[in-house]
């Protein structure tokens, strides 16, 4: 094993059915994509150590856009050598990074601008918010949903950092071209609300089950054992007999 790695403790085998959603399926969706504008020009940043089709899927859907600049990694230093040389709004991770060291690219990107925005796009399993709790990753982006809603996604992302932006810089009027209602501090917060109260609600079935299968078995060995001290008192009392 190579000691400069670092894996995740167990926390569950990620969700690995036959997947579908690869390249294949996003270039089937963008192949009759015409040309779009993102609204602003900005600059992306995708990284994976495990899905690259994915992630190529995904850079060819973005170069549709005719502001939208894309650029590629698979691991930290070459994160580092983009982040060095351009100031990056969109920080996308493909699937979750099997290489946990590449996961310092999130803070870096945030040190150098604490405005961009990280988004997972991923099958959305126990895994998948596991690292989005350790590495405070609020956005995430279910790669099953049709990748056209996507970029609706990231402007409504870019649009609450954006407001943030304006509110702390308000001499700066850059980036006042995109201006779209969007409040997803609330809409990530109503993520999280949601995806606890289906985890509590799945607890609550297996506690539930768990509950009636140990009452079962509690009035399996009761009446067990009633019926065996039944049992062995009729036996005394015919030995007794004789």
């Amino acid at each position: 094993m190579n000691k400069n790695k670092k894996y995740y403790p167990s926390v569950g085998k990620p969700v690995n059915p036959v997947d579908i959603y690869n390249y294949t399926n996003i270039k089937k969706q963008i192949s009759d994509m015409q040309k779009f504008a993102f609204g602003v020009e900005i600059n992306v940043m995708i990284m994976t150590d495990r899905l690259p089709d994915i992630a190529k899927g995904l850079q060819e859907y973005m170069q549709n856009s005719s502001d939208i600049t894309v650029d590629f990694v698979s691991c930290l230093n070459e994160a580092k050598e983009i982040i060095n040389n351009k100031h990056i709004d969109f920080f996308i991770i493909a699937g979750y990074l099997k290489n946990e060291l590449n996961f310092n690219a999130v803070e870096l990107v945030r040190k150098y601008n604490r405005y961009s925005t990280v988004i997972i796009y991923a099958l959305l399993d126990p895994y998948i918010t596991y690292f989005c709790r350790k590495y405070s990753i609020k956005a995430k982006y279910d790669r099953t949903k049709p990748i056209e809603g996507f970029i609706e996604y990231m402007r409504n992302c870019y649009s609450y950092k954006n407001n943030n932006f304006l509110k702390d810089n308000p001499a700066d009027t850059t980036r006042e071209q995109l201006r779209l209602n969007a409040t997803h501090e609330e809409y990530f917060a109503d993520q999280l609300r949601e995806q606890e109260r289906i985890n509590a609600e799945n607890n609550a079935r297996i506690n539930a089950k768990k509950k009636k299968f140990k009452d079962k078995f509690i009035l399996f060995l009761f009446v067990a054992a009633s019926t065996l001290m039944i049992l062995v008192l009729s036996l005394f009392d015919i030995s007794n007999s004789h």
